[in-house]
């Protein structure tokens, strides 16, 4: 929850409570499937807590930003489609659960933890992370470095490393630092295609 809140910053208790409903039901509920999650907004609701909900829609269909009065649509948050001009990569559309599951990512990468998508093969898991991750870790833009890592059945965490650590430079200790860059995303892809019987235990 720190990092939906604006730093030095003060807000309402209101603001306060805003942010931990939003928080609270997506880390709750955020993984559960379209069913559950209409049964878990259906309890929530009904649970007797003092916690004002937005009104009209799901709670899934809502996010919060600081300083605002109210739970905004994520339908109103979805960037207009432009259609690539003079680009060999495939056009992204944006629907409201891809603005969502985006926004999810942005607080929790922010904040300094990692994130695991999971879901059926060809659900856009893949799509969705370089389409946010190539405006997040813009070259001459962003001082965040990108590091991809694609894995097959023979990647285990030495091959991992050794990757890793052509991006970092020792400083004392244990402790290392992103090379050229304040900080650095892994992008590890496909860990489910690893062999969990080798190195990456």
């Amino acid at each position: 929850m720190q990092s939906l809140l604006p730093a030095n910053d003060t807000l309402s208790s209101v603001e306060v409570e805003r942010c931990f409903l939003y928080a609270a039901v997506w880390a709750f509920g955020g993984f559960l499937t379209p069913p559950n999650k209409a049964i878990f907004e259906s309890w929530w609701r009904n649970g007797g807590t003092n916690l004002a909900l937005p009104e009209g829609g799901s709670l899934w269909d809502r996010y919060v930003r600081p300083r605002c009065s109210s739970f905004l649509k994520w339908s109103e948050n979805m960037p207009p489609y432009a259609a690539p001009v003079g680009s060999s990569s495939a056009p992204f559309v944006y629907t409201a659960q891809s603005a969502a599951v985006k926004h999810l990512i942005s607080v929790l990468i922010e904040g300094g933890f990692p994130v695991l998508l999971n879901g059926a093969t060809g659900s856009g898991k893949t799509v969705l992370l370089k389409q946010f991750l190539s405006q997040y870790c813009s070259p001459g833009v962003s001082d965040v470095g990108l590091l991809h890592i694609f894995t097959n059945h023979f990647t285990t965490a030495a091959v991992d490393w050794d990757q890793l650590r052509e991006c970092l430079e020792w400083r004392w200790g244990r402790r290392h630092t992103p090379r050229g860059y304040r900080r650095l995303v892994c992008f590890i892809d496909d860990l489910h295609n690893t062999e969990v019987g080798g190195g990456m235990r």
